[in-house]
């Protein structure tokens, strides 16, 4: 099918057929391909992180291109479609060779020279009200039913002992699958979300559910003093600001006899193989330093003890990403990250991606990060 109304029988840049559909001279797969898969890893984190939609006006700062978005969204000649967040973010990189003004540039060259515009969604719980719903609600979906978290949900659940009739708060409900949880056991569950857009979404997927969701913070939480038997939290601390602060209001809200369980991540654990050492600890100190609070998980038995809670247990688990994670997650963003601030260059970036897919490709690619879990009690009124 032809995607133009006019046609010069110039290559197309993505599938390798013309613009009358006419197929192509083929292409080197090796360093193409492996450009092309950073665009579209770049394109996966936005959608999770800060949800990505097209603006009405496309253009590309009056450049022509006659390619196709890692969106999918078709790009005729003189004009592109970048992608824009609710945070004015905008992605700007497209898939295969671009041809601008007659010259093929690689997605690399066009992340050197526009990687200044390229912005990553936010990692901090202060801006979750303007994030998109669907990409949260989406990465959401993903995480929740990878082996590490669900066996610290299920240990969660056994160290909290839920009883009927009790009173039981989510901090960070997200969709609210952990509250409904609650809820079918007896439980008055509540969902504490700062997203209205969650919220929503929580209310859709569970329209027959008793449970509440509610606005509020972490460290703001809508409960009396010693009114909730049972709290969790989980994977919220490591985008607050003030984490401590945040365990110190859920103590407060704690019923005596009450239980909690904290479950965060420790970013600094991960471990990606293969990359060059050197490049790579650039590349994690640049993402460690713009999170909120990226060592939480470490953090979490000293934040319950000083809250004057008793702990009760701890575990870990090791998330193990499939060889899908390296075209998409915590990597497809992290040199992207490294990159903007000047912690790498664009060799070096390129160098990683074409490292870690052709691993990838081979079944050799590595990633592993540490998640905690924590569980304390509120000690009985003497």
């Amino acid at each position: 099918m032809c995607w133009a109304r006019s046609c010069s029988g110039s290559r197309c840049g993505v599938l390798g057929w013309c613009r009358a559909g006419r197929r192509s001279q083929p292409r080197s797969r090796s360093r193409s391909t492996s450009l092309r898969r950073l665009s579209w890893s770049v394109t996966r984190w936005i959608w999770s992180v800060g949800g990505y939609k097209q603006p009405a006006s496309p253009r590309w700062g009056g450049r022509s291109c006659d390619c196709v978005t890692t969106a999918g969204i078709r790009c005729p000649k003189g004009t592109t479609y970048p992608w824009t967040g609710s945070s004015g973010a905008s992605l700007e990189l497209l898939k295969g060779p671009c041809h601008f003004e007659g010259a093929e540039m690689t997605e690399i060259q066009a992340l050197g020279e526009l990687g200044a515009k390229i912005q990553i969604g936010s990692f901090k719980i202060a801006d979750a009200a303007q994030a998109d719903t669907a990409g949260m609600a989406f990465v959401l979906d993903q995480m929740a039913v990878r082996p590490a978290v669900q066996t610290l949900k299920a240990w969660a659940l056994e160290q909290l002992a839920p009883v009927a009739g009790e009173t039981a708060v989510d901090v960070g409900s997200g969709t609210g699958e952990d509250v409904v949880a609650f809820a079918e056991l007896g439980l008055r569950a509540f969902g504490v979300e700062p997203s209205a857009g969650l919220r929503q979404e929580a209310v859709r997927r569970w329209p027959d559910c008793k449970a509440e969701f509610v606005d509020g913070l972490s460290d703001k939480l809508p409960f009396d003093d010693e009114s909730v038997d049972v709290v969790r939290c989980e994977r919220v601390l490591q985008h607050v600001e003030d984490p401590a602060g945040s365990v110190q209001e859920m103590a407060r809200v704690l019923r005596p006899g009450g239980r909690i369980v904290l479950i965060d991540t420790d970013w600094q654990t991960a471990i990606v193989h293969p990359a060059d050492p050197d490049v790579l600890q650039r590349m994690i100190s640049s993402f460690l330093s713009h999170a909120a609070n990226p060592f939480s998980g470490r953090q979490l038995r000293g934040q319950l003890v000083n809250a004057g809670l008793t702990i009760s247990g701890e575990n870990a688990a090791t998330w193990l990403e499939p060889q899908s994670g390296a075209r998409q997650g915590f990597v497809s963003m992290v040199h992207v990250r490294a990159l903007q601030s000047g912690a790498i260059t664009a060799a070096e970036a390129e160098a990683f991606v074409q490292g870690i897919t052709d691993a990838a490709d081979r079944g050799a690619f590595h990633l592993s990060l540490t998640m905690y879990a924590v569980s304390a009690v509120k000690a009985p009124v003497a």
